[in-house]
Formats: C-alpha cells, sequence, structure tokens
C-alpha cells in the first residue's frame, strides 16, 4: 500500500475514533447531570432530606407558578431546575396571572408569587416558593396529612415557645420545617393523648405525673403511639416504672467522661460518637454533646414483644457516678468500685408490638439538655435528633447524616482534641523545621 493510502486510512481511522469518543461523552453527559456549587453559602446545592425526599416520591409532580416576569420568578425557576434535575417527575410552568386570569381563578390565586404544588389528586398552595416550602408541600401531597407531634407542658418542662436557652423553639421550628405540625399538650387538664398525635414528647420533667396521666401514657403506647421521652438526672418525672415496662432501666447516676467531653468544662459534659446499628444512627459518624445526662440500662430480659436498640453511648473511659456528693460539686469527681464502668448507654430505641399488628416506638434519652436551644445546634446534636424522630414515625427519608446546608456549627473542642491543637502546631512542627535546617546546614558544612 502506497504511503498516502497508509495516511489518509490512517487519519481517517483517528477521526472515527475520535468522533465516537465524542459522541460517547455526549450521550453520557446528557445522561448524567453534573455540577458544581462555588457559591459560599451552598445556595445552588439541595439539601440531602430534600433530595432524600424526592427520590421516596413515585408519583408526577406538577408545579405552576403564578407570578409576573422579574427576579423573584427567576428565582423560583432556579430553584425548580434543582428539584427538576433531581427527579424526572417533576413538571412546572409559569403563569402571568394578568395575561390568564382564568387559570388564576380557577387554583384560586389572587395575588403574584402564589405556586400550586400538585400531584396524586391532592394540592397544595404556598405564598413564598422556598427549598422548604417545597418539601413541606411534597410531604402533605405524599402522607395526606401533616404528622402531628405534641409536647406536654405542665410538669416543669420547657416550652415549644421559648427562645430563650432552656427552651424548645428550636426543635419547634426544625421540626416544622420538616412537615410536622408542632404544639404543646396539657395532659393534666385532659388526662389523654390526644388522638391525631403521632408522637408525643415528654421533654424534662420536674414534677410527677398523676397516675392517670400514666396510664394514658401507657394506653397510647399500646395503641401503637410513638413517644420520645427525655429525662434529666434524678428527676423521672414519676416515669420510671412506665420505661421499665418496656425495657429500659435509668440510673440513679450522672455520666462522667473525663477524656471525651467539652474543653473547659466538667467532665459531665461527654462528647458522644459511639452509635448503634438502629436504621436513626446506622453510619451516623458526628459528635454529640450530651450535658448532665444520667446512664440507661437495657434489661437482660425485656418483656415479652419488645425489641430495644442502642442509640447513643460514652466511652469506655466514663463511668455512672453515684456519689451525690461528687455530683452536687461538693467534691471531685472520681471512679469507684460501686460506680459502673462506661461505655455507658445513653440514648435507647424501644420496639413495642402494640394492638392490632401495630408497632410503637419510644425513644429515651437520659438527658433532655441536648433538645434545647443552647445545644440543639451545638455539634452533631440537631441531625441525630432530627434522624431518631425520623425514624420511629417510620419516615427513614428524612433522615440525613449531612444537611449539606452550611450554618454555623461551634467546634467542640475535648482534651484531646485541644492536646493535639497543642502539640502539633507549637511542638511537632517547629520541631520537624529545626531538624530538616539543622540537616541542611550540616550537609552545607561538609560540602
Amino acid at each position: 500500500m502506497a504511503p498516502r493510502a497508509v495516511h489518509v486510512s490512517s487519519a481517517a481511522l483517528f477521526v472515527l475514533i475520535f468522533g465516537i469518543m465524542l459522541a460517547v461523552v455526549y450521550l453520557t453527559a446528557m445522561n448524567h447531570n453534573m455540577g458544581w456549587d462555588l457559591s459560599r453559602t451552598g445556595e445552588n446545592t439541595l439539601d440531602q432530606k430534600t433530595r432524600n425526599i424526592l427520590a421516596a416520591v413515585d408519583f408526577d409532580i406538577r408545579v405552576t407558578v403564578f407570578d409576573k416576569p422579574g427576579s423573584e420568578r427567576d428565582k423560583a425557576r432556579d430553584l425548580l431546575d434543582l428539584f427538576a434535575l433531581e427527579s424526572p417527575d417533576i413538571y412546572y410552568e409559569f403563569i402571568h396571572p394578568d395575561i390568564r386570569p382564568g387559570a388564576a381563578r380557577r387554583f384560586g390565586i389572587d395575588r403574584y408569587g402564589r405556586t400550586v404544588i400538585a400531584g396524586k389528586g391532592r394540592q397544595v398552595v404556598v405564598d413564598n416558593l422556598t427549598e422548604e416550602s417545597f418539601v413541606n408541600a411534597l410531604l402533605t401531597i405524599k402522607q395526606g396529612r401533616k404528622r402531628n407531634i405534641y409536647v406536654t407542658y405542665g410538669h416543669g418542662e420547657p416550652a415549644i415557645n421559648d427562645k430563650e436557652k432552656g427552651g424548645l423553639s428550636s426543635l419547634a421550628s426544625a421540626l416544622r420545617k420538616d412537615g410536622y405540625r408542632v404544639d404543646g399538650v396539657l395532659t393534666t387538664r385532659r388526662d389523654v393523648v390526644p388522638r391525631d398525635a403521632d408522637l408525643l414528647i415528654v421533654a424534662a420533667p420536674r414534677e410527677r405525673f398523676i397516675p392517670g396521666e400514666i396510664q394514658a401514657l401507657r394506653e397510647f403506647i399500646q395503641q401503637g403511639g410513638n413517644v420520645l421521652i427525655a429525662i434529666e438526672p434524678f428527676a423521672d418525672g414519676g416515669l420510671k416504672d412506665l420505661l421499665d415496662e418496656v425495657g429500659i432501666e435509668i440510673g440513679d447516676d450522672l455520666v462522667v467522661d473525663p477524656a471525651n467531653h467539652v474543653a473547659g468544662s466538667e467532665a459531665t459534659i461527654p462528647v458522644v460518637s459511639i452509635y448503634g446499628s438502629a436504621e436513626a444512627v446506622a453510619g451516623y459518624t458526628g459528635a454529640t454533646v450530651f450535658p448532665t445526662s444520667r446512664s440507661l440500662v437495657v434489661r437482660e430480659n425485656p418483656p415479652a414483644g419488645v425489641a430495644v436498640s442502642r442509640l447513643a453511648r460514652s466511652s469506655d473511659q466514663s463511668w455512672a457516678e453515684h456519689d451525690h456528693a461528687s455530683i452536687t460539686g461538693h467534691e471531685e469527681f472520681s471512679f469507684d468500685p460501686a460506680d459502673r464502668r462506661g461505655p455507658l448507654d445513653i440514648a435507647l430505641l424501644a420496639m413495642v408490638q402494640a394492638h392490632g399488628n401495630r408497632e410503637a416506638g419510644i425513644l429515651v434519652f437520659g438527658d433532655a439538655d441536648f433538645l434545647t436551644n443552647a445545644y440543639f445546634n451545638v455539634a452533631g446534636n440537631r441531625n441525630f435528633a432530627m434522624n431518631c424522630i425520623s425514624a420511629v414515625l417510620d419516615q427513614g427519608y428524612l433522615i440525613s447524616l449531612d444537611e449539606g446546608q452550611p450554618r454555623d456549627v461551634p467546634f467542640v473542642l475535648t482534651p484531646g482534641r485541644l492536646a493535639l491543637m497543642f502539640w502539633v502546631p507549637v511542638v511537632v512542627v517547629p520541631s520537624l523545621l529545626l531538624f530538616f535546617a539543622m540537616v541542611l546546614a550540616w550537609k552545607r558544612k561538609r560540602a
């Protein structure tokens, strides 16, 4: 074959191979969305919980935005583009209510900026389209109604509308953002749990529940109701016997962890990084802070129909302090043979077989402070609490190991981390630099 023919054949083969490569890259790019969010606040990235919810949606979602052209409409389009890239079941359109007044009247739209989100024969109208409002609308459509969470009061519990450090307003706000309806309930007045309750939260009761209330809680669990009980040391609200019925004993003690606690504080504020295998915490790696927690004990022989899972444990260097003199601050903490050595359970989940083949979930925490405004947004407390609540309500798509959205999260400084921050920059790095400088000087001297 002539050299010219060889060159032409080689060039043609190269063009063919290059064309095939371009076609493969093009087809791959058309079927795989890829992008990088370079914004400082991550505003172009959907929250992990939003992606979980969109992945769980198995029906068409039609979004109709009634607005005039402008910056707000452009923002809505950018957000809907993110939703559509995440889920192929989302379809959206924009309608100018002045140009198509009939469509606006059909949906009851009387002002700009309102959005209709429809699916499964249901529809929800939101005034301002945001990621939060869109997710809440999806949950309402998927479930047919919002899940109801009631928080007890009347026994000295912190209030859901209290924005001070000891209040629960941050917890209530986070629950509402996830599409739950949150309200308080005074069980002492009614001696009954609301019938539409999906979860009842009892946080840090200082006064005892009366027998009628205890019985109401027991009947609520027997009917498949879910309960979250967070108790403080030396104040169980009269719930000790009820918890014993579901295979959980509460210790008359205080968890002390000299090696894993918030630096600069007492050893009674343990930092927890040991979790169980339950769905709520499987794969969870964040650190959680439980100020002044009592220990929990799983009974060796739990009652029939009860399965208890571990959620969070203190380190093996911790112990359960029983000496009240030490706890009240009159003496130094020291391990005594009478104390139980860690790891100690701080959070447990009991699943109870209820009437009608139902299953009730009882979340039990040996600390309630981590739910309050002072600690809810510290380290991984928020994610841990929300994951546990989502799991017990059988909404696994709400479980998120990384919220994805940036927020101010204080760095939890433990004694170990404090030592590391001292030794590495102050001792190790200068020593290495000095060593290399001496080696270099020695080599130059020999040369």
